[in-house]
């Protein structure tokens, strides 16, 4: 029985280490043989691009599904986009500047330079043009693909988080595609650091909030988030205001029995307020101060066309009246983000993103536009109810 028990046991060892062996070839040799083809169809930064998102789709815990598989085709046709002239994404002008002066990353960030988070989030751009020995631009209009692709793969776990039990969800997010490849073909640089790091904001909250375990680990990426909405004042203000509102609304809780995880939460709030502060004081320094510094944020955005429309004192009538439907509006945002019956909702923390974004508009045309990823999560999802819902489950709560 003894030799039979011991036999039976390194079968199972065998199988085991066997098996292991097995996906360790499949997936290492499927990367090599896909690096090597990159590196003889294309050049090779576009081949070091392509084999990173290959073996990140590779190497996942859950098995590649049919809308990450479309999306490498689509970061694909971004590459040859690129290659062909069509689209470029040269390096945001404030880093360009910084990187000209002097490259060191290290000194502009030890002496605190506002735009310092804007080369830093660069710098991959730079690394990949150096390492491979292609121009600036290059290097930076490829890592920017990599940003497009990394969007729409946020939005289609998002997808995936809000349509959980949604039968043909892992087609779902392929309806992406299309409005993406538009984006790709209009926007430019900055915008798509911004909306990279909102997408991720918003596909981790809504992963802690259906975690078991309410870990700090869980809400690692929203620093992340936050450093990419870092290349603009608006945008990193809206990716915070978002963030926060939807984890004490969500998770207020769970955060109320960890708090030592509130604390933790709380210092890095208060870590951010200089970068903030400066941010902000900068801004003023640009515009003015007072009265005229508002009345220059506001012509940066919507605003200024909102200030031509209402030149004459009746319009400023009229002004007063909106500014009172406006509060009347924060009000009712307010109320949904913190209303029990509206938390219900699987799509509440879409709808929070879409209107903080959408009441940035009047002080910033590029902040007000970050309302296009919960939008573009949102309008997938209700077509995933409309033609893939289960007869007799409510559709939109």
């Amino acid at each position: 029985m003894l030799m039979t028990w011991c036999g039976d046991e390194e079968e199972r060892r065998g199988t085991a280490m066997t098996g292991l062996l097995d996906r360790f070839k499949t997936k290492a040799g499927g990367s090599m043989i896909l690096l090597a083809l990159l590196l003889c169809i294309f050049r090779c930064a576009s081949g070091v691009v392509l084999l990173f998102a290959a073996a990140l789709l590779l190497w996942q815990k859950e098995p590649v599904r049919p809308w990450q598989k479309a999306g490498f085709v689509y970061l694909l046709a971004v590459v040859a986009l690129i290659h062909l002239g069509r689209v470029s994404y040269p390096m945001m002008s404030q880093a360009f500047a910084l990187y000209q002066s002097t490259p060191d990353l290290l000194i502009w960030i030890k002496a605190g330079n506002v735009h310092a988070p804007r080369l830093l989030v660069s710098y991959p751009g730079v690394l990949l043009s150096y390492v491979c020995s292609v121009p600036l631009d290059t290097g930076m209009s490829l890592f920017t693909a990599l940003l497009f692709w990394f969007t729409y793969t946020n939005m289609g776990y998002a997808v995936e988080e809000v349509e959980g039990d949604l039968p043909g969800r892992s087609w779902l997010p392929v309806l992406l595609l299309f409005p993406m490849l538009v984006l790709t073909l209009i926007m430019n640089g900055r915008l798509v650091f911004a909306m990279c790091g909102y997408s991720l904001a918003l596909v981790t909250v809504l992963r802690v909030k259906h975690m078991p375990d309410f870990r700090l680990s869980g809400l690692l990426p929203l620093a992340v988030a936050v450093l990419l909405c870092a290349v603009s004042t608006g945008t990193m203000l809206v990716c915070i205001v978002t963030s926060g509102l939807l984890l004490l609304s969500l998770c207020g809780k769970e955060l109320s029995k960890k708090p030592l995880l509130l604390v933790c939460l709380a210092a890095a709030l208060l870590l951010m307020l200089p970068y903030i502060g400066r941010m902000i004081a900068k801004l003023f320094a640009f515009f003015g101060p007072g009265l005229n510094g508002i009345l220059g944020i506001l012509q940066h955005g919507a605003g200024g066309v909102l200030l031509r429309l209402f030149a004459s004192p009746a319009a400023w009538v009229l002004l007063a009246i909106g500014s009172g439907a406006i509060l009347l509006g924060m009000t009712v945002v307010l109320w949904f983000l913190f209303s029990p019956r509206s938390r219900g909702s699987r799509y509440y923390a879409l709808g929070a993103g879409i209107m903080i974004s959408c009441a940035c508009f009047p002080v910033g045309l590029s902040t007000g536009l970050m309302f296009i990823v919960p939008m573009m999560i949102f309008c997938c999802a209700v077509a995933g109810e409309l033609f893939l819902r289960v007869p007799g489950r409510v559709t939109i709560p």
